[in-house]
């Protein structure tokens, strides 16, 4: 064979290769493209399923049926008919009860706790006449449901002595809505 022959052997199949790789390519770009297709069409078929211009065609929830009414016997004796008001006496709740807990009422639960107040002065080296802010509220049972110290007493030992007091022994009449966010000054004495 000689080298010519050869050569152009060699560029054939170069050339065969070659097509071959075209073909292929060819083939990969023709699946995706079909799978685009397929998968738009897919989407638009579900649209033109699931979309209705006229929403007549589907039937409205039907309502539940009313629960069948029971139909007493009348009692023997007595004469009720569905004209007559009802004169059965209603049911005191017991006393009416306050809205909130007034300035008032506060000043006087706190006046009770003074001797508690004045222990902790004691207890705590506090001088005559010093004051202790105190922020708490008041649930509807009547009971203190949270009570802080405002600086500069928040985080010492009297003014969480002072705070302990007020929500542990602190308590009102019950009321319909409690108080919050009360502010009160308690003075000590020693």
């Amino acid at each position: 064979m000689s080298s010519a022959t050869a050569a152009d052997n060699r560029e054939a199949r170069h050339f065969e290769l070659e097509a071959d790789r075209r073909a292929r390519r060819m083939f990969v770009l023709i699946v995706i493209a079909f799978a685009f297709l397929a998968i738009g069409g897919g989407i638009f078929a579900a649209y033109l399923l699931l979309w209705d211009d006229d929403e007549t065609t589907i039937a409205p929830p039907r309502p539940k049926p009313p629960a069948p009414v029971e139909e007493f016997e009348p009692v023997p004796g007595v004469a009720w008919t569905k004209d007559e008001p009802d004169t059965r006496p209603t049911r005191s709740s017991g006393p009416r009860l306050a809205e909130t807990v007034s300035d008032g009422e506060l000043a006087r639960g706190l006046a009770r706790l003074q001797a508690a107040f004045d222990e902790c002065a004691r207890t705590h080296g506090a001088i005559d006449g010093m004051t202790v802010n105190v922020d708490f509220s008041v649930g509807e049972s009547g009971r203190v449901v949270e009570s802080d110290a405002r600086p500069p007493f928040g985080k010492t030992p009297l003014g969480q002595c002072v705070a302990g007091v007020v929500r542990g022994k602190g308590s009102f009449a019950r009321t319909r809505t409690g108080r919050r966010d009360i502010r009160w000054t308690v003075k000590l004495r020693r």
